[in-house]
């Protein structure tokens, strides 16, 4: 992956040097040890997609847990999942 490029616009360039040193660390070192420094430091900036397979009904119980949550991603998936066929199901 690239680490210029995953992280969103609110993830600070110093974290972003920090999160390289520590891939670099457990590149040249792959211990359990340096795995984890890499994965608990690891700011919630970091944008991934994934391919999803639910149904409505989890969707029912994701929505509803989302839909008033304070962090923008979340209001991107409300409203994904809004524009669902018989999304009146789900809301």
């Amino acid at each position: 992956m690239d680490m210029d490029k995953i992280f969103n616009k609110y993830v600070t360039p110093e974290m972003v040097d920090t999160m390289k040193k520590y891939l670099q660390e457990y590149k040249d070192n792959p211990t359990r040890e340096n795995e984890l420094k890499l994965l608990y430091n690891c700011p919630m900036g970091v944008e991934f997609t994934a391919r999803m397979t639910t149904n409505y009904m989890q969707l029912r119980q994701m929505y509803h847990q989302r839909k008033n949550h304070k962090l923008p991603d979340r209001e991107v998936f409300c409203k994904r999942v809004e524009t669902l066929p018989f999304h009146e199901l789900i809301t």
